[in-house]
């Protein structure tokens, strides 16, 4: 299977399954089964710039809306732009795209890992944050 400019040698081109949804734990980490993608969540108020750890993003507290859900994409999903064409556009492998976690709530998408997060639900340098670290465990 050709995939952008490489060549993938598998038994099968149909991708792999989506992972089971996960609630987000929001002091602590949270692992999503049949994925390498690990989230830490933690509480506090939001660092100005200078002090923000590398790859963190940090939500508004204020600004979610019932439970954060880990979950796959959903067809409409959108941050900057939709999650279907944001792949596209970033070249990200047909058969990785439901592998990569979506953090969302009753109001929509927050923050997708290696993406970052809906610029209106930033928190503020002071304001009350989660701050979320996605990676991937190799």
């Amino acid at each position: 299977q050709r995939v952008y400019r490489e060549l993938l040698l598998t038994r099968s081109s149909d991708p792999l399954p989506p992972f089971l949804p996960a609630r987000l734990v929001l002091d602590g980490e949270t692992l999503l089964e049949g994925t390498p993608w690990r989230v830490r969540c933690r509480s506090l108020p939001c660092p100005d710039e200078s002090e923000r750890l590398p790859g963190a993003v940090y939500l508004d507290r204020d600004k979610v809306d019932g439970v954060l859900l880990l979950r796959p994409r959903q067809t409409g999903d959108e941050i900057t732009k939709t999650l279907k064409k944001l792949f596209i556009d970033e070249k990200v492998p047909r058969r990785e795209r439901e592998h990569i976690p979506v953090l969302a709530d009753r109001a929509g998408v927050a923050a997708v890992a290696g993406f970052g997060a809906d610029q209106r639900r930033l928190a503020q340098t002071g304001g009350r944050a989660y701050e979320l670290l996605f990676w991937k465990k190799e």
